[in-house]
């Protein structure tokens, strides 16, 4: 039953080592780059600078850079608030962009009000079009709003240890919708 187990978990490593391989194969010469082995995303990066030190009460500016790495006929922004503690008070530049050119960086500015001190969190969808096909990223910019620490989630389910000693945490199942 070992050796079994054993052989499986081998295969299992080698098939993933040669996956990784064919990844990495893929990159230019003299240059090395690594493939991350996990789920793929759209061809989208994001980065962000916030201008002021958000202060509750006071609008906050910032600014997106949004690069598409293939051409693409639309990339759009939609912007939403997880959280009740920011309000959207301007999203200035085209939140939609014909005939995006794959590298070239795409700036615009969004101001939020903090209505409040605490954590809060300003979602972005970043969706290329291109023949039809959507790809969609999503990102999340943290705002901390005063001098607020971000309180650590309750613990949910029973803590467990299994038989060599090593702590588990086992949550409870919960059913959601209609099922199917």
């Amino acid at each position: 039953m070992k050796s079994d187990k054993r052989s499986a978990a081998w295969i299992v490593a080698g098939v993933g080592l040669l996956t990784t391989g064919l990844c990495l194969a893929e990159g230019s010469v003299g240059k090395q780059e690594w493939a991350s082995p996990g789920k793929p995303s759209a061809p989208i990066e994001m980065s962000y600078s916030l201008h002021d030190q958000p202060v509750a009460g006071a609008p906050l500016r910032i600014e997106l850079a949004v690069t598409a790495r293939m051409a693409a006929d639309l990339l759009t922004l939609e912007l939403n608030f997880p959280d009740s503690g920011l309000t959207l008070v301007s999203a200035l530049g085209a939140q939609r962009m014909a005939d995006p050119v794959a590298g070239e960086r795409y700036m615009r500015e969004v101001r939020v009000l903090p209505r409040e001190d605490g954590q809060f969190h300003l979602n972005v969808v970043a969706t290329l079009l291109r023949d039809g096909v959507p790809q969609a990223r999503a990102f999340s910019i943290p705002i901390r709003v005063g001098d607020a620490i971000p309180s650590a989630p309750e613990a949910r389910g029973i803590l467990k240890s299994d038989d060599t000693g090593r702590a588990l945490l086992s949550m409870p199942a919960i059913e959601s919708g209609t099922g199917l």
